[in-house]
């Protein structure tokens, strides 16, 4: 895998499971993301398969 390029955060599931754009967001897109789910929501996220 290609290193990222300058200026661009790496996203946070760089490297597993690439093909997922979703994946390839930055971290702080993804946190604010997970803070927006309540505590079943996010116990649900963590009990999915990778």
């Amino acid at each position: 895998m290609a290193p990222p390029r300058q200026g661009e955060e790496q996203g946070v599931g760089a490297g597993a499971g690439d093909s997922a754009p979703a994946l390839q967001a930055p971290a702080h897109v993804m946190a604010r993301v997970f803070s927006q789910l309540d505590c079943v929501d996010l116990l649900s996220c963590s009990l999915v398969c990778k």
